[in-house]
């Protein structure tokens, strides 16, 4: 199969993840990859077997990234994608959509009918987060994107999209994956003080970084000592952080295998995003993979068997769940984390990959597309 994947860009991100991934995975069985994206946007964040099509800000092909181009506007970055895709569709069988902003240039370029649509990130309620007017305009155009391609042609990453405000599908569900050779399974040990906390630092609100301090200056208030450990910086403003710069670090990993290794160099990870609680969360992945105990605001694929769960912004309740974790039993905290490793095992790129690429052929072959 010839499969065209149009793309905002390649940056780093969750969903970037996925995609490179799942593309890896298809060029290695046989199959054609080829992902769509502006010029500007620069060569992947992560490693994939996919192949690049550049288009100029006109929607043209082009033999290659130019990052001294301006990254074009909304507008233009519209029309240049469905342009671009008119111009190259002829020659895939399959177009992967992927995000809302990438529909309506493919269903403007005539290739619905042979479009499936991949939904994995928080749209179009991120949009609605934010401050501006513009974007909640955006987000309540957005919001009828999902009605755009038919149902069983929409793959959702979590069983809590199906039926889930607008999202109709009647595809497989197709969760993030992850190398569990990369992420495996620490040596279990116990937890004593100090108690060294990780999290992953994210600019965006949502992403709990901010619901993470405010844990840790409880933890501290209660006589625990803490260490807190953070991946990529927090993005708080100085004051926000005044008092604990003794107890912070921050580390940069550089890829997956240095990024394994940070979670498995704490004792507990906290993932306190704030919204859509049960939509999948990387960090939750990744903690539950390596060994580590997760502590979340309810996030995929952890439950109760598997993580330590807490209400959203309440630093009391995640302080009562680390001395929860502090006192259990050894081999009760051990099976609690080999469940949750047992479960990501689930979560391998082939199978995630041939369950997607199987339903796509199946769909494709019985419209005759």
């Amino acid at each position: 199969m010839n499969i065209l994947v149009p793309v905002l860009n390649l940056k780093a991100s969750g969903g970037t993840r996925v995609l490179c991934n799942l593309a890896s995975e298809w060029v290695r069985d046989g199959h054609r990859v080829d992902f769509l994206m502006h010029e500007s946007s620069g060569e992947p964040y992560f490693p994939t077997e996919g192949n690049i099509v550049w288009y100029s800000s006109d929607g043209r092909v082009t033999g290659a990234p130019d990052t001294d181009q301006p990254e074009p506007g909304f507008q233009q970055s519209f029309h240049a994608m469905r342009r671009a895709i008119a111009c190259v569709q002829r020659d895939y069988d399959t177009v992967l959509l992927n995000h809302s902003m990438t529909v309506w240039p493919a269903v403007m370029a005539g290739v619905r009918h042979k479009s499936f649509y991949y939904i994995q990130l928080y749209e179009p309620e991120v949009f609605f987060a934010l401050p501006s007017a513009r974007m909640k305009l955006l987000a309540a155009i957005l919001w009828w994107t999902y009605w755009i391609i038919p149902a069983k042609k929409c793959f959702v990453n979590s069983p809590m999209y199906p039926g889930y405000r607008n999202i109709r599908t009647r595809a497989p569900i197709i969760p993030p994956g992850i190398d569990t050779d990369k992420y495996y399974q620490k040596p279990f040990r116990e937890i004593s003080s100090p108690v060294v906390v990780g999290i992953i630092g994210r600019k965006a609100a949502w992403k709990g970084v901010r619901q993470a301090v405010d844990a840790i200056r409880a933890m501290l208030a209660d006589g625990m000592d803490v260490r807190l450990r953070v991946a990529y910086g927090l993005h708080m403003p100085e004051e926000e952080l005044r008092g604990l710069e003794e107890i912070v670090e921050t580390v940069m990993p550089r890829d997956d295998g240095q990024l394994a290794d940070f979670y498995r160099s704490v004792d507990v990870m906290f993932a306190l995003a704030t919204i859509q609680q049960g939509a999948p969360h990387y960090p939750v992945i990744e903690s539950m993979a390596c060994g580590t105990p997760v502590v979340t605001t309810g996030y995929y694929p952890g439950d109760a068997e598997t993580t330590f769960l807490v209400p959203g912004d309440n630093p009391g309740a995640v302080l009562e769940r680390v001395r929860e974790l502090m006192r259990m039993d050894g081999a009760e905290l051990k099976a609690k984390l080999d469940a949750a490793r047992k479960k990501v095992e689930e979560l391998q790129w082939k199978r995630l990959s041939s369950v997607m690429l199987r339903h796509m052929t199946e769909v494709s072959a019985h419209q005759g597309v």
